[in-house]
């Protein structure tokens, strides 16, 4: 059986690693949750960047048929 000494620092050992384990683990939410976040962002803008190259690639297009005719 253990002492009252060493079960109380035993006890407080563990709340103080069950402690950061949950502090960790908020953290690594809230980081996928940024991560996410950043990935829809950059998603967004890469679609409409494409569409406004599709844009100016059918502008240049119709530029070049009225050149030609």
């Amino acid at each position: 059986m253990l002492d009252s000494e060493t079960t109380t620092f035993l006890t407080t050992m563990r709340d103080s690693i069950e402690s950061k384990l949950d502090s960790n683990a908020r953290e690594q939410r809230d980081n996928v949750r940024r991560v996410e976040s950043t990935l829809s962002d950059l998603s967004r803008e890469m679609g409409e960047q494409t569409m406004a190259l599709q844009n100016h690639k059918d502008d240049d297009n119709h530029n070049f048929a009225a050149i030609e005719s």
